[in-house]
């Protein structure tokens, strides 16, 4: 049985009509997308890039804090002056010497 108008041939042609039209926006709707996650992507790595170049900056202020918090001098004083210490008088220090021979690094 036979439809008038009705062709085997007008619904392939029907259906590739109806895949290329919804391909289309199919394609934009990813292609913007696509370029939003490549935007929010780049503000990403700015702000991280922001972060490292602080967290650098604060590493740099901490290692001129150690340095100086560890300084001889400052030690002596807090010392001598905090802990009311003394220096150690010559008899009472103690000296490591190093057998010969010995080595610090690790066995073989």
């Amino acid at each position: 049985m036979k439809i008038v108008g009705y062709s085997s041939e007008k619904t392939i042609s029907l259906w590739i009509s109806l895949c290329l039209v919804s391909a289309i926006p199919l394609i934009a709707f990813f292609s913007i997308r696509q370029r939003h996650e490549m935007i929010r992507i780049g503000y990403e790595i700015e702000e991280l890039n922001k972060t490292k170049v602080e967290l650098r900056r604060m590493h740099k202020e901490l290692l001129a804090e150690a340095e100086s918090l560890n300084a001889m001098g400052r030690i002596d004083k807090i010392a001598t002056e905090q802990l009311k210490m003394i220096p150690a008088r010559p008899e009472q220090r103690v000296y490591f010497i190093e057998p010969e021979g010995s080595s610090t690094g690790a066995q073989e």
